[in-house]
């Protein structure tokens, strides 16, 4: 059996519409373990705010959300991590990444955090 690239890209576009529904926070935190499936919050969190903006049309497979961290909001962090939640506290993580190189946040700048999660259906039949 062949499932066809209509039924694939349907079940694509719902996984995304899902993803950009669930994901309304952003949360930065201090641990630099690398993300497992398996996590279900970040290592150390030190700041989580609503997302300011959820892309699900600039390109077809990806869900790309963004959050501002202002200059006021949370100096004195160190910053390894980041990850998407559908709550304010705990609730579930959608996604964990790592960053390359950490952020020693500062009063002096602000941080834009853009997690872009690119979303493929295969047929494995």
């Amino acid at each position: 059996m062949v499932i066809t690239s209509g039924v694939i890209t349907r079940e694509r576009d719902a996984v995304k519409t899902d993803l950009a529904t669930l994901m309304t926070y952003i949360a930065v935190g201090t641990n630099s373990t690398t993300p497992t499936s398996g996590d279900t919050l970040l290592g150390g969190e030190t700041f989580r705010s609503t997302i300011d903006s959820v892309d699900t049309t600039s390109q077809v497979k990806e869900v790309t959300v963004t959050m501002l961290i202002d200059t006021t909001e949370a100096n004195g962090a160190t910053f390894y991590e980041t990850g998407t939640f559908n709550a304010s506290s705990g609730g579930t993580m959608v996604h964990r990444n790592v960053f390359a190189n950490y952020i020693n946040k500062t009063v002096d700048f602000s941080v834009l955090i853009e997690s872009t999660i690119v979303v493929t259906v295969t047929d494995n039949t």
